[in-house]
């Protein structure tokens, strides 16, 4: 068995192979020492058991396929994946996978199609579909859902600020709205990240497994790896603290659960945190910002994304827009029947 390496959250992992019903398995492990990781590989290298691999509940090859994977994907990937663990397929969850039919998930398939978006729906079974595709069990046939645009209103970005305005949770909402910035960003961000005018988007913070992991030098993407313009009103807004200090303390559920009240007491319609960032990816375009700068300062990688996913127009300026449209055609009407008017 090879030995634990340290990696770079500071965790200690490593991957253990045994062999069952003449198959090769693989699994990685971890611990807070290097002791501790090797432990636990060495116990399941020799476990000797009956029990076959795809014996195991669904939600166990779930939690395993999520912690293989911990630090090779994207934070925002491995948050997503740990909501769709946490909400979606539950029942199913409980099965054992050898006893799961193809029956069993087009019923859980159409079950939760019933409340939920085509999106939502075809982005929770392709973590299912993925985690089975390794035991043999192939969902080809399962009838998904097909995407329907979704049409969302928007609240006034003047309503949103003045119910978050002075909360305690101001600090992490204004900074992605702002600034753009993703959950696990706002809370990976450190008070040493602001210098010369500028704040330095390199590190996360994840939630996974009611555990927060701090990983250095990772953001979602290449591109999301940024220096964005940090004015000093905005530096005056989250106060001062080490440099080691993370500027934002509070957890990703209160922060979640505190927006949704704010909004619900101000009687603002609800949105996510996430929405915070759409705001100011339709400010930029409200302002006439170019794709190209707007792209790099929200750490988008193709126009496609920041077009189709987080371009919204405010409503007054729809209005406006609208106005001179409907004024154009009125007045450009108005002159043709007046031009044949006079030719009668």
């Amino acid at each position: 068995m090879a030995k634990a390496k340290k990696n770079d959250s500071g965790k200690w992992e490593i991957q253990a192979t045994k062999t069952i019903d003449g198959k090769k398995i693989r699994k990685r492990f971890y611990g807070k020492t290097k002791k501790e990781a090797e432990y636990n590989a060495a116990v399941w290298a020799n476990s000797v058991t009956e029990e076959k691999e795809s014996d195991i509940k669904l939600a166990d090859a779930l939690k395993a396929y999520i912690e293989s994977r911990l630090y090779i994907l994207s934070p925002s990937t491995i948050e997503g994946y740990e909501k769709i663990k946490r909400n979606y397929f539950l029942d199913i969850q409980e099965k054992r996978i050898s006893d799961i039919t193809f029956e069993m998930l087009q019923k859980a398939v159409n079950e939760l199609s019933k409340d939920k978006s085509a999106k939502t729906v075809n982005n929770a079974f392709a973590l299912i579909k993925s985690v089975l595709k390794q035991y043999d069990i192939s969902c080809e046939n399962i009838r998904l859902p097909k995407n329907v645009k979704q049409i969302k209103q928007y609240p006034p970005l003047e309503d949103v600020l003045r119910a978050i305005y002075g909360s305690d949770v101001f600090v992490p909402c204004i900074l992605a709205m702002w600034l753009s910035l993703r959950m696990s960003e706002v809370r990976g961000v450190k008070y040493g990240d602001i210098h010369d005018g500028k704040i330095y988007i390199k590190d996360t913070l994840l939630h996974v497994n009611n555990e927060d992991i701090f990983i250095e030098n990772r953001t979602k993407s290449y591109q999301s790896t940024r220096i964005i313009s940090f004015p000093e009103s905005l530096r005056a807004m989250i106060g001062e603290g080490e440099p080691g200090e993370f500027i934002v303390k509070d957890t990703r559920n209160y922060i979640y659960k505190k927006l949704q009240k704010l909004l619900t007491d101000a009687g603002v319609p609800n949105i996510s945190f996430h929405d915070l960032r759409h705001y100011n990816a339709a400010v930029m375009g409200q302002l006439g910002i170019s794709d190209k700068y707007a792209m790099e300062r929200g750490g988008w990688d193709t126009e496609s994304i920041y077009h189709k996913t987080y371009q919204f127009s405010f409503d007054e300026y729809k209005e406006k827009a609208d106005k001179s449209i409907n004024s154009f055609f009125e007045n450009a009407i108005e002159s043709a029947q007046q031009s044949a008017q006079f030719a009668e």
